[in-house]
């Protein structure tokens, strides 16, 4: 008899944790799957380092993943829009390589720039650019602000101006300026 009892007791020992096993895993909520409408999107802000127009590339200095390459179609940017220095906004997908720099594909680029007519500076020496929408002023940082074909900056001339998307609510509205590009050098009246 003692040894039928000391079996029952090894046998309810072993089926005890296994009945209460099965018994989590029963009660276990179940996982509803549902499928996404699409891949979430991700955003890197940074600075033109380099492009390679040819092959549709360029490279960014972002804050938070350094250097990053980012590959673009042409009906996303057109090249003419970069420069080494410009601050540019990347949608992408989400995906990054592991490899170093990193790389991305771009959905979107976002480059803020003004054109208009060169009007010259005010007694504050801020850039004064006349647009559609009315007089738009530029500062500039103290490190100054690079211009592609500063020979040619004439009042008159048409300019593109790159600068941050921020602006004041000021009249005229001021934004700061990073890059300048003299489109024509032909003077008005």
């Amino acid at each position: 008899m003692k040894k039928l009892i000391a079996q029952f007791a090894i046998l309810s020992l072993l089926a005890v944790p296994a009945l209460s096993l099965a018994e989590a895993v029963s009660t276990a909520p179940e996982a509803t799957v549902s499928e996404a409408s699409e891949a979430p999107a991700d955003v890197l802000t940074g600075s033109v380092v380099s492009f390679d127009a040819e092959n549709g590339s360029f490279l960014i200095l972002t804050q938070t993943h350094g250097e990053v390459l980012v590959h673009f179609e042409p009906d996303v940017l057109s090249v003419d829009k970069l420069y080494p220095g410009l601050d540019v906004t990347v949608h992408t997908n989400g995906v990054m390589t592991m490899s170093l720099p990193g790389q991305v594909n771009a959905l979107a680029v976002e480059v803020t720039f003004t054109e208009g007519t060169f009007a010259g500076f005010d007694e504050a020496d801020r850039m004064l650019v006349e647009t559609e929408n009315g007089l738009h002023a530029f500062v500039f940082s103290e490190d100054g602000v690079r211009v592609d074909g500063l020979a040619a900056l004439v009042e008159g001339a048409q300019v593109q101006v790159f600068h941050d998307a921020a602006s004041t609510r000021s009249i005229p509205p001021q934004s700061a300026a990073t890059i300048v590009r003299v489109l024509t050098a032909d003077a008005q009246g």
